[in-house]
């Protein structure tokens, strides 16, 4: 019975990645994608409105908790993620981290990445500059804040499978993602019971009875 990775018969050709299927293309990056970078707002406020979005932090992305808001009522031109938009850090020690999942206001260090043609899908986008960090993070300039290299940025070469293809690797690589991040809260939790349990034991919060 073949399953969601289905083996496949397929002929491949060479190119300058390795050997990709015949049907596959091999294009750079600023070919079909443009990057919008994100801007400061004049206001930031603590507390959210009923106008407000959160401003999408590399913090935010990674703890999931937002602490900054803007009022798109008062600054209307500043770049709008939606949840399924891909985001890359573009300035600070970690350019070249990319995320997604979360809509609101961009940062000012990061940018958005908007494919410019309909046949790539965004979450194979975002998977594969996943495997890109290290790369890109090593190629960046600038000697006080790192930058990410445009040029190495936009001249990545990219494998473009067809469209149905992309997201049937997607949809892979999202569900090993989601059994990873589960198992990582598992392991969390015990860790954290571990620490409880311990600190309740050491001070005798918890006593150990021996059978009489």
């Amino acid at each position: 019975m073949r399953g969601a990775m289905e083996v496949l018969e397929s002929r491949f050709k060479e190119t300058e990645i390795g050997l990709i299927p015949e049907d596959w293309e091999v294009v750079r990056l600023g070919q079909v994608v443009k990057t919008i970078k994100g801007k400061k707002p004049k206001i930031l406020s603590e507390n959210p409105s009923k106008n407000s979005l959160p401003y999408l932090t590399a913090e935010y992305f990674r703890y999931g908790i937002p602490n900054q808001f803007v009022n798109i009522e008062v600054e209307k031109e500043l770049p709008v993620c939606k949840k399924e938009d891909v985001v890359l850090i573009w300035d600070g020690s970690k350019a070249g981290q990319v995320f997604t999942g979360l809509e609101g206001i961009l940062a000012s260090t990061m940018v958005k990445i908007n494919p410019i043609i309909n046949n790539l899908d965004k979450s194979y986008l975002y998977h594969f500059l996943t495997t890109k960090f290290d790369y890109l993070n090593s190629q960046t300039t600038g000697s006080t804040i790192p930058h990410i290299n445009k040029t190495v940025f936009l001249n990545l070469p990219i494998p473009l499978p067809p469209l149905d293809e992309q997201q049937k690797i997607a949809n892979i690589l999202t569900t090993i993602d989601q059994k990873i991040q589960a198992e990582e809260n598992k392991k969390e939790a015990l860790q954290n019971l571990f620490k409880t349990l311990l600190q309740q034991l050491m001070t005798g919060k918890i006593r150990v009875r021996y059978p009489s």
